[in-house]
């Protein structure tokens, strides 16, 4: 094979792995909207991935969950989260995005080999948010005895408006965490609520 064409094959096998991976941004998307008030908002998510919705226990919360497409061999998905707290539901305080940002640190650090791997402050729809990135193990398995603990990462992005706490959090295995990063970061960008 000649210099010139293995060039050629070598760039096109770049692009075809920065396009599957998601490195190069280049993810497909589609529109959601519930139709749950609550949910008041459009969000893209990656197209071809599942989702559904949840409802907490006495409505304390509500949230669309997003999970991509079942892979051979891989026990844990990714999965992007947005969940809606009502204000006068919610735990911590004091009850403003500060006392969110303590509220989520504490819990994550619950986690087996927590860790802050970085937190920065950001505007978001207009609001003033945080975005912390953590990474911490978990059980590969909720069904198995034999389950491991696996090296994990999640970035989340929170903020409040209008008397609600938002969470909008990415989760993957930390090898494969940086498939969907910048699709993330599209879809907190993506978010419009309806009665704008």
């Amino acid at each position: 094979m000649n210099r010139p064409t293995k060039i050629v094959l070598l760039i096109a096998g770049a692009i075809y792995m920065l396009n599957f991976f998601g490195c190069a941004g280049d993810s497909k998307y589609e529109v959601y909207s519930s139709k749950n008030s609550e949910l008041n908002f459009t969000i893209d998510y990656i197209k071809g991935w599942d989702h559904r919705e949840q409802i907490g226990s006495l409505k304390s919360f509500i949230q669309a969950v997003f999970y991509e497409p079942a892979i051979k061999d891989k026990k844990i998905l990714a999965m992007i989260a947005v969940t809606v707290e009502d204000g006068s539901k919610v735990n911590f305080t004091p009850k403003n995005i500060d006392g969110m940002l303590s509220d989520l640190i504490k819990k994550r650090m619950l986690f087996d080999s927590a860790k802050i791997l970085s937190k920065a402050r950001k505007n978001v729809c207009g609001a003033e948010a945080f975005e912390i990135e953590f990474s911490y193990k978990t059980l590969d398995s909720f069904e198995n005895i034999k389950a491991k603990l696996a090296p994990t990462k999640e970035r989340v992005v929170i903020f409040e408006r209008s008397g609600k706490f938002y969470t909008v959090r990415y989760t993957n295995l930390a090898d494969n965490f940086d498939m969907y990063s910048n699709a993330f970061k599209h879809i907190v960008k993506s978010i419009k609520f309806k009665n704008n």
